[in-house]
């Protein structure tokens, strides 16, 4: 896992590099195309497999470790970006508040596969198939934070935890 994690993290930095140096026509480079496919599903699919004892705690309690775990660093992040942009004296309109929204979009996405996971745990009784079937249903229509496409990666890595002889 380790390993995945690095070709992930390096696919991640390849890619936010070419698209943040100002370097004109990434979207057709062969090699961001290959990167930029699979380096979030590759995060989300490791997320889902470390996810089974997470999804076990109640729901308070899961909402609680994962808020501080994930939302409190997107909530510290914005406001240090948000400072270091006045401090530059760069403050296009709305930065604050787009920051708060919008900046690491993944933690915020996971936090709420998470939710919809232990929804669909305590829904599906805790049996795989109704279970995932029941969190992809739950995810579908959610449209923020790439939820409904990162969802189905979050259930791979949780039936690869699962079941890692049929996977």
């Amino acid at each position: 896992f380790d390993v995945l994690k690095a070709i992930a993290i390096l696919a991640v930095v390849y890619t936010h590099c070419l698209q943040f140096m100002g370097i004109g026509h990434y979207w057709h480079h062969p090699i961001f195309k290959l990167t930029y496919a699979f380096h979030m599903p590759l995060f989300m699919v490791i997320s889902g497999y470390f996810a089974q004892r997470a999804l076990q705690l109640p729901l308070k309690e899961l909402i609680q470790k994962k808020s501080i775990q994930l939302i409190l660093p997107c909530i510290t992040a914005a406001i240090v970006v948000i400072l270091i942009n006045r401090l530059i004296g760069w403050n296009p309109k709305h930065a604050g508040i787009k920051e708060f929204i919008t900046n690491l979009w993944y933690l915020k996405s996971l936090f709420f596969c998470y939710i919809i996971g232990k929804l669909a745990v305590i829904c599906g009784r805790g049996k795989t198939l109704p279970t995932i079937l029941v969190g992809l249903l739950l995810a579908f229509p959610i449209h923020i934070y790439h939820i409904n496409f990162m969802m189905p990666f979050f259930w791979m890595g949780y039936a690869w935890s699962k079941h890692p002889d049929v996977i």
